[in-house]
């Protein structure tokens, strides 16, 4: 693989170097390794990764990665940096759940492939209940609480709480006949990100327009949100539905 990029000195046509193996663990698990690098002149990015997807028993599933980059080259010095993403969940009919969590390093580079955002932790839990009424007008009523967290890095791992946390609910119901109902709360809080509006600039000027001043942009601390909706499903009639 290349592209026409060009690094000081004239070097043309980066190399890529991409291994990816995997091995089955019976018929639902797996095992695997993958490795990537990308030269381009002194430059390069190694990047070093296993994985893997473990059934636990017949209802629980695992889900794991992990991974290092080493970026060097230019006057850079190659040093690792992680990357991790676990995901636990449980299957069933009347309950379950989904555990989920996951960061980046803030250099954590990837030259031979794509990464979303760097720099931050998440994590998320999200159960769920389903009952069955006998002899009712509900076939079936769900309800899952949502615990959601998103951290900065450097707040990650010092132990401090979320940047942004969100606690959200979701109850949907089914009725006889084909309707539906659902209910949804959220109760969220996000913390200004200052790295994120270190170039951002407000303008303050007078009543008729005048500027007198730009000053760096200055958000809330953190910023609440409350709120909820409810939604209604119709049956399948025969020309519409709503």
């Amino acid at each position: 693989m290349d592209d026409e990029s060009v690094v000081p000195g004239g070097t043309r046509n980066p190399v890529y170097n991409l291994l990816r193996l995997r091995r089955d663990l019976g018929s639902n698990s797996n095992i695997g390794i993958v490795y990537t690098d990308r030269m381009h002149g002194d430059a390069f990015n190694r990047v070093v990764g296993a994985d893997t997807r473990l059934l636990v028993g017949s209802r629980y599933v695992f889900n794991g990665q992990v991974a290092t980059s080493f970026t060097g080259g230019n006057g850079i010095g190659a040093q690792g940096r992680p990357l991790f993403d676990f995901v636990f969940s449980q299957t069933g009919r009347t309950s379950g759940f989904n555990l989920t969590v996951e960061g980046i390093h803030p250099e954590f580079v990837a030259a031979s492939g794509f990464i979303p955002r760097p720099g931050i932790a998440h994590a998320n839990f999200t159960p769920r209940r389903t009952f069955f009424p006998q002899n009712s007008v509900f076939e079936s009523i769900s309800f899952t609480p949502i615990l959601d967290g998103t951290w900065d890095w450097d707040r990650f791992t010092r132990g401090t709480e979320p940047n942004d946390i969100k606690v959200n609910t979701r109850t949907s119901a089914v009725l006889r006949g084909g309707w539906s109902a659902s209910v949804y709360t959220w109760t969220e809080t996000f913390k200004y990100p200052a790295r994120l509006f270190a170039n951002a600039f407000v303008e303050h000027r007078t009543d008729d327009g005048a500027v007198l001043d730009t000053v760096p942009y200055v958000g809330t601390d953190r910023l609440t949100n409350i709120g909820g909706f409810v939604a209604v499903g119709t049956p399948q009639w025969r020309t519409l539905s709503g």
